[in-house]
């Protein structure tokens, strides 16, 4: 069973991070983008991380705080994207 672990704050990336199972997905919404800022330094939270996680990050809410250079480690998606996420996955969990 695969969860999707949304995450709307940047500081609480290391605790899902450390959470998250093999085959879950990470998606930033909202300020939780900032975690996927290169300028933030968050990419020591991956590296506790699982490595078949996958790493999603909210296209608009990147776009509103002006932020376009995720880290490598994060695909940016569309609202249908997250939706869909939402439906391939068990279980949601939303972190703030």
């Amino acid at each position: 069973m695969s969860t999707l672990h949304i995450v709307n704050a940047p500081d609480v990336l290391d605790q899902v991070s450390g959470i998250a199972s093999a085959g879950d997905a990470i998606l930033l919404i909202e300020n939780g983008v900032y975690a996927a800022s290169v300028s933030n330094g968050n990419s020591h939270a991956l590296a506790s991380a699982p490595p078949d996680l996958s790493y999603f990050v909210l296209k608009e809410d990147l776009a509103a705080r002006a932020l376009f250079a995720p880290l490598q480690e994060f695909t940016p998606v569309s609202y249908a994207d997250f939706v869909e996420l939402v439906c391939l996955h068990n279980n949601s969990i939303n972190w703030s």
